[in-house]
């Protein structure tokens, strides 16, 4: 175990290959994927090789590009619909006060939620 996985960072190497294995799967080029993302066609080639990270904003734009969220690009883990719809009205609740007894009750259906698909 090298000091990035002690510390618990990400490990790119591992993220890059996702990368490269839904870009594969879409039938995108480097070049179309760096074009859609806004780098250069060199910089995604670093990305999936792991020897270069991204930024918050081109995690985000690539993981748009892929059409997965990006915990899938980071943890290689694919929350269900079920759950994203779960952790979606668990914030619409938490930003409205009155709701605000609610959240212990949500938390424990998204914990359910991704137990039972065996993400936890």
């Amino acid at each position: 175990m090298n000091n990035q996985e002690k510390e618990g960072w990400i490990n790119w190497v591992q993220v890059g290959a996702r990368i490269r294995s839904l870009r594969k799967q879409k039938g995108l080029s480097q070049k179309a994927m760096a074009k859609l993302v806004g780098v250069t066609p060199g910089a995604i080639c670093q990305v999936e090789k792991g020897t270069k990270g991204l930024t918050a904003a081109n995690l985000a734009r690539v993981a748009e590009v892929l059409q997965v969220p990006q915990s899938v690009l980071l943890s290689g883990a694919e929350i269900s619909p079920k759950a994203l719809l779960d952790i979606s009205k668990f914030f619409s609740l938490a930003t409205r006060p009155e709701k605000s007894k609610n959240y212990d009750a949500i938390l424990d259906l998204i914990d359910l939620d991704l137990s039972k698909d065996g993400h936890k």
